[in-house]
């Protein structure tokens, strides 16, 4: 084994050596590339301005529960009920609120939990893809 390590040592000091060179030489080259270069690199890479801002998850509830209970809306748990959306500024500026997907109530007749996730533009990224839902759903006063 310690053969193996041994074995061309100065070749493998010469790779190396060159290696850190090359590097050097290219981070050297970028910092002080001429402004055609760089006005070209600015054509070439889309122009998005990153931005992050702080939006309101939109339940999404479809159908209805049995029938003699309703949902208590002023009840339901959201939870983060705020996610911090971070992309291009055209497309994160026109953003009030991220949804969730649908979350199907039919038949239910008690409160549930559930974990869904929320749906975002494909150029915007959120941190967290899913969240707790808590529906309450209570008997109807008679």
């Amino acid at each position: 084994m310690k053969s193996a390590f041994f074995n061309n040592i100065g070749l493998k000091a010469l790779a190396l050596l060159l290696a850190i060179a090359t590097w050097v030489y290219v981070v050297i080259e970028l910092q002080h590339g001429s402004v055609e270069e760089k006005e070209m690199l600015r054509n070439i890479l889309p122009p998005y301005r990153f931005v992050s801002k702080k939006v309101p998850v939109k339940l999404n509830l479809i159908g209805e529960p049995q029938n003699g209970y309703s949902v208590a809306y002023d009840k339901i748990s959201i939870k983060p009920a705020e996610f911090m959306i971070v992309g291009p500024k055209s497309i994160v500026s026109r953003m009030t609120s991220v949804e969730t997907q649908p979350i199907d109530i039919t038949g239910y007749s008690k409160t549930f939990m559930t974990d869904v996730s929320v749906s975002t533009p494909t150029k915007a990224l959120i941190k967290e893809k899913f969240i707790t839902v808590t529906v309450p759903i209570l008997r109807d006063k008679e």
